[in-house]
């Protein structure tokens, strides 16, 4: 086969693009050329800095737009525009499209990966544009997959449940977490700490700054206990939408010398970030995996997170669960987990017992087999057409 990949959400530059998405193309990328054989790999993307394909297997093919596409609005005209078709024009088999959204006459079976449609459940989380383009054009791309992949079971049912996909089709994908997820030595976190000018225990948060994520109900849970346990918080992660509000809830809350906004963290830096914080916290509203919480169990923290969407099924009985949308309830999951630290260390030893169910290889492997089925004799060709 020749497997063609929307790579232009793969990005290496600092801030949110480089998050979730990013991520999971870049894993692929780095996993299908040996799983696929003899299958040629043809990843699409915007202008290609020339460090790029050192970073992945020889064996991949790069193709290039002629405009850069960065920007969301030059992704999307690529996409619908230079998309058409292209399945023909690179005489592709499949068109493997890695974030809810196909060309709309791709020339060629797609293959559709749905990381939430969060945009359904909560749409006042998100501009009322980009909600309107994401349910029109997540829709018609499952519906005219050959087939879709969903990160998690969560994910599988919102799109049974919210668009009427056949179950037959939506095969559920787990993403990996890399091998730098791990705990590290007492001797290297004490050195971090001193390093990063941070106490011995502190709280964590780590997530794309957008609504959804519940980074203010965090506050607000943190404000109720910052009294009760003189541990900071602190937040990685780059700004998202309709997160301006966030600053001011910090002021109003009384919590400026208590809350450190770090941005973007390198990727690797971000294990020390996880391994050194006593508990870390992710109650929010929706996801449709949580890699943050599994790269947290990983590290050996425990982890505070919500008993919504996907991760309770990702997080197992390895994460105390609560509810998102009552702060009360935040809090006295932080508190509970800070004042006892024989539940910390049983959760540590479970959270990475879990995150040793997801694996990138594994992911890769399940990922070429849907290829096989979306392009093999009998499969759903009704995405080809242009």
């Amino acid at each position: 086969m020749r497997i063609g990949i929307n790579a232009h959400k793969l990005s290496f530059e600092p801030g949110f693009r480089q998050a979730g998405t990013s991520r999971y193309i870049e894993a692929l990328l780095q996993e299908l050329p040996d799983v696929a054989g003899d299958d040629e790999i043809v990843a699409f993307t915007g202008r290609v800095p020339d460090d790029w394909p050192e970073r992945f297997p020889e064996e991949i093919t790069w193709r290039q737009a002629r405009f850069g596409t960065a920007w969301p609005p030059a992704r999307i005209l690529w996409e619908q525009s230079a998309g058409a078709g292209l399945g023909r024009r690179e005489q592709l088999d499949l068109l493997h499209c890695p974030l809810n959204i196909a060309p709309a006459f791709p020339g060629a079976p797609t293959v559709v990966t749905v990381h939430d449609i969060a945009f359904e459940r909560f749409p006042e989380h998100y501009p009322a544009s980009q909600t309107r383009y994401l349910s029109a054009m997540t829709r018609l791309s499952t519906e005219r997959a050959a087939q879709v992949i969903a990160v998690s079971q969560a994910t599988r049912d919102d799109l049974v449940d919210i668009y009427g996909l056949d179950p037959a089709k939506v095969s559920v994908i787990y993403n990996g977490v890399e091998a730098q997820f791990q705990p590290r030595a007492d001797t290297l976190l004490e050195a971090f700490r001193a390093a990063q000018g941070l106490p011995d225990q502190f709280l964590l948060f780590v997530g794309t700054l957008q609504p959804r994520k519940n980074l203010d109900g965090l506050l607000r849970a943190y404000a109720l206990v910052a009294d009760r346990i003189d541990w900071p918080l602190v937040v990685i992660g780059g700004a998202g939408w309709l997160y301006s509000p966030i600053g001011r809830l910090v002021k109003r809350l009384g919590l400026a010398d208590r809350v450190r906004f770090e941005g973007y963290v390198e990727p690797t830096d971000l294990p020390d970030w996880y391994a050194a914080a006593s508990i870390f916290a992710l109650p929010s509203h929706y996801e449709g995996f949580g890699l943050p919480v599994v790269e947290a169990m990983a590290s050996g923290t425990p982890v505070v997170t919500s008993t919504t969407s996907s991760l309770p099924e990702v997080a197992g009985e390895a994460a105390l669960l609560v509810n998102p949308g009552s702060p009360t309830a935040i809090a006295r999951g932080i508190l509970q987990l800070a004042e006892d630290g024989d539940l910390r260390r049983q959760l540590a030893g479970k959270g990475i017992e879990q995150a040793r169910r997801f694996s990138w290889r594994d992911a890769a492997h399940a990922t070429y087999a849907v290829y096989q089925r979306a392009g093999g004799p009998g499969s759903n060709t009704g995405s080809d057409s242009d």
